[in-house]
């Protein structure tokens, strides 16, 4: 099993500075985050929209990284496998090292960005309406996880809750990571404000 993905802009006109690779959440699909592209573009840059690899269960377009719905989450063991191996490979495709790669995801794609990316040394992870996975919180990382982490997060989030993003904050404030915590006033989305928040955070990782 292998992962498809989107390509944007589908060929660079020059040599490729670095990589943003959005994860998209539960029941959606690559497609669902190429519109970002266009408010976080920055010259030489290449964006990355992987497909899940599971079928969702109430949307013929959807997918999923793992089944929510099980209590064991069947399927994250083969997806964080997937993704690490998928990520090395587009690293090797377009020459380019892993301090120059933002790893970024919404909601259980932000989940993923965290289970994946602390674990590397990347340009930096941002985590939109995410959560932390509860094997990743029992966990201790010495050294502290390297990569910078922006963690954005809406106050009045229906779906995943508020709470979820002050346990992830506290965890990594634990592990004295290098990271950023900003919340805003909006439910399950990517507001402007929030777009905005990253946009910047990644113009200052990758320089």
């Amino acid at each position: 099993m292998s992962l498809d993905a989107i390509h944007h802009p589908p060929t660079l006109t020059e040599p490729c500075r670095g990589l943003i690779v959005l994860l998209h959440g539960w029941g959606a699909n690559a497609q669902d985050l190429v519109d970002l592209s266009s408010a976080l573009d920055r010259p030489g840059i290449q964006f990355l929209f992987p497909n899940a690899p599971m079928a969702h269960p109430y949307s013929a377009a959807g997918r999923m990284w793992y089944d929510l719905e099980s209590p064991d989450w069947q399927g994250l063991d083969a997806a964080r496998d997937l993704l690490n191996q998928w990520l090395d490979d587009a690293m090797a495709t377009f020459g380019v090292p892993p301090e120059k790669v933002i790893l970024a995801g919404f909601s259980q794609g932000g989940a993923m960005t965290l289970d994946i990316g602390l674990g590397r040394s990347l340009a930096g992870l941002v985590v939109f309406s995410g959560y932390l996975h509860p094997h990743l919180a029992k966990q201790s990382f010495e050294p502290a996880p390297s990569s910078p982490i922006l963690v954005i997060h809406g106050e009045q989030d229906p779906v995943v809750p508020f709470q979820a993003a002050l346990q992830t904050q506290s965890t990594l404030s634990q592990w004295q990571a290098n990271f950023q915590f900003q919340s805003f006033t909006m439910g399950h989305e990517i507001s402007l404000d929030a777009l905005n928040s990253a946009r910047h955070f990644m113009a200052d990782c990758l320089g």
